[in-house]
């Protein structure tokens, strides 16, 4: 831990997320946080202990160590219901963020959890801020009365977007400022260098992509199919190519991931692949040549990361993202020819300008984080 001024009294901050539960995206979250916790912690002198509730308590140390900077790091199992109560006793404060955590799609879990420690940290005079928040889909009143009342409980609120602050506005009666995905605050230098374990085993010259899919019904098999062909086209001028699979959800990706490695290596004759799991992620980027994604957060990854992507649109989410940063975006319902995919779309970089402005805007999370801080008591 960095040199603070030892007359500033420690503060203690739990943080919690979907965190834990080997989701790239969800990951990349935690340790955007963590990395601008420590730069407040740095500028204000202020020394901060997080403890970050997580469904998998060590792997969360891995992912967050190399970013921690000037803070002391604890973690502590978020269903651990009993350790909650002493550690929420003895916080500061409470900031739950970031992403979609305010959802009833896949049931009212969230709503209720989430909500549910909010209201028992405020029981507890702990003060709570929401970071990053991206509100909905909430199809349920149940799930909505239960945002609603979470959200009344905290301040400050940080959204991501301006339909979640239309919804703050709407239910909870406060006007948040929309900011963006906190993603785009992630400083991608101070990833960690790759350790020996993890390099690349490949010939010299092999032309590197990292490839990023999930199983969805957008993009069937027969579709996939095509644009795999497509894409060996564009490696067959390459005497040697690896292609990285960018595994950011274990429990999905594997499939359509194992589907894609196996399909290229027969097509392609010196086609080597190699596996890279979620953790892995940010630094198996800075090898890559090329990067096709369909997960949004390794998609905007690469993008920050000034690597030529190519978008493979899922959801609505990632068709906006391409077209914020002037990356080309390939529709399943749309597959281009190999030659206009080679004129226009292969090596393709987002635009700097678009990037700096995401960039900017996600200060504003930051600014949450350091106006939470010096409120607390």
């Amino acid at each position: 831990m960095g040199q603070h001024n030892k007359h500033i009294p420690e503060k203690h901050i739990i943080v919690c997320g979907y965190t834990g539960f080997n989701n790239f995206g969800d990951e990349l979250l935690i340790a955007t946080l963590v990395q601008q916790l420590a730069q407040v912690s740095k500028a204000a002198s202020q020394p901060l202990t997080l403890t970050i509730l997580s469904a998998n308590p060590a792997q969360t140390r891995q992912w967050v160590a190399p970013y921690q900077g000037h803070l002391t790091i604890r973690t502590a199992h978020r269903f651990n219901l009993l350790a909650l109560l002493p550690l929420l006793l003895q916080a500061d404060g409470l900031i739950v963020g970031g992403g979609g955590l305010f959802q009833d799609v896949s049931g009212l879990g969230s709503p209720v959890y989430y909500g549910g420690l909010t209201a028992l940290a405020r029981l507890l005079r702990c003060h709570v801020a929401y970071w990053g928040q991206g509100i909905g889909p909430l199809h349920t009143a149940l799930g909505q009365w239960l945002t609603t009342r979470a959200l009344k409980l905290a301040n400050p609120i940080g959204v991501r977007d301006a339909a979640s602050a239309h919804w703050v506005r709407r239910h909870v009666g406060r006007a948040p400022a929309p900011s963006t995905d906190a993603v785009w605050g992630f400083q991608h230098h101070a990833a960690p260098q790759p350790q020996p374990a993890l390099q690349t085993h490949k010939p010299n010259g092999a032309f590197v992509v990292g490839l990023s899919l999930r199983p969805t019904p957008t993009w069937p098999p027969d579709t996939l199919n095509a644009f795999l062909a497509i894409l060996t086209q564009q490696l067959a001028p390459h005497p040697a190519v690896v292609v990285k699979l960018l595994n950011a959800h274990p429990q999905l990706d594997i499939t359509p991931l194992t589907h894609a490695g196996d399909t290229l290596q027969h097509q392609h004759p010196n086609l080597k692949v190699e596996w890279v799991d979620c953790a892995e992620i940010p630094q198996a980027l800075t090898t890559c040549q090329q990067v096709v994604a369909m997960r949004f957060h390794v998609l905007m990854a690469a993008a920050t990361a000034a690597i030529p992507t190519i978008g493979l649109v899922y959801d609505p989410k990632v068709a906006d993202l391409c077209h914020k940063v002037d990356l080309p975006a390939i529709h399943p319902g749309q597959l281009p020819s190999p030659k206009d995919f080679s004129t226009h779309q292969w090596q393709h970089r987002a635009n700097p300008t678009a990037i700096q402005q995401q960039q900017q805007l996600s200060l504003k999370n930051t600014d949450l984080l350091v106006a939470f801080i010096a409120k607390l008591p």
